[in-house]
């Protein structure tokens, strides 16, 4: 099964470095995965893994999701209860 990493875009954090980092370990691990960039909450209905690139302050990065119509309830469904890797990076606490 071809993978689909999807790296949430909210208006916050590095996202190109995120995106280039994980194409690259992508093609040097010969894995069968896609990474795509989204900015909509129905993007991570198809997503098999899911990253979230922030800037060190929560409160800003919950702002942000929060901005997008759905988004944070579709996170929530699909990392709480189906179980989705996510990987939050630099977030905030």
């Amino acid at each position: 099964m071809k993978k689909k990493i999807v790296i949430i875009d909210y208006g916050l954090g590095n996202i190109h470095s995120a995106e280039q980092s994980l194409k690259r370990i992508v093609e040097e691990n010969n894995q069968t995965a896609e990474v795509y960039v989204v900015n909509k909450a129905k993007d991570l209905r198809t997503a098999t893994h899911i990253i979230l690139p922030g800037q060190g302050a929560f409160a800003s990065c919950m702002q942000g999701l929060k901005s997008i119509p759905g988004l944070v309830d579709e996170l929530s469904e699909s990392v709480l209860f189906q179980k989705k890797p996510f990987l939050g990076i630099c977030v905030g606490m």
